[in-house]
């Protein structure tokens, strides 16, 4: 069997003073994908969708990495002071790419600002500050509750795509 190949979405820093722009990613990300048995490869934020679309063409899947906060007021809601904003050039290319992974189904896993950018994508809105504001008890009470992993082809959140992300029944 072959392996899967896996697209991860990099992070950006704008060039400063004395320092040029760059694309990084933790080896954390790819690591895992690695060992659980796929073959990751970075995408660099494109400019070209012609581009990207042919690399997404290859892919099996696509991890949605971490990073800072999606920009609330893209979204119509206003900038709160714990949000810290992605970088202009990180956040457009991962709405498009987000775009682009929904439009093809193609089986996706967010972590962090990933996660906000899936939800916001189909349909449903997103709390940026949640964790920031929240009561000690309420971060204890969400660290105790363990993930379920499921095969995608069960996975009931492929059905979801804008019924249940916007509080439709059934």
């Amino acid at each position: 069997m072959q392996k899967k190949l896996i697209g991860l979405n990099a992070d950006y820093r704008s060039a400063k003073k004395d320092a040029p722009a760059f694309s990084y990613l933790s080896a954390g990300y790819y690591d895992a994908i690695v060992k659980a048995g796929g073959i990751p490869l970075v995408i660099p934020p494109l400019d070209d969708d012609d581009d990207l679309s042919r690399i997404l063409d290859l892919l099996d899947g696509m991890v949605l990495v971490g990073g800072a906060d999606l920009d609330p007021r893209r979204d119509g809601f206003m900038l709160h002071p714990a949000v810290r904003p992605l970088e202009a050039r990180r956040e457009d290319f991962d709405r498009r790419l987000m775009r682009m992974i929904s439009d093809r189904r193609l089986p996706v896993f967010g972590i962090g600002v990933g996660m906000q950018l899936l939800n916001l994508t189909e349909g449903a809105t997103c709390s940026c500050t949640f964790l920031r504001t929240c009561p000690r008890r309420c971060l204890t009470r969400i660290r105790s509750i363990r993930p379920i992993v499921m095969p995608w082809k069960s996975c009931p959140a492929r059905s979801w795509s804008g019924s249940m992300a916007k509080g439709k029944s059934g």
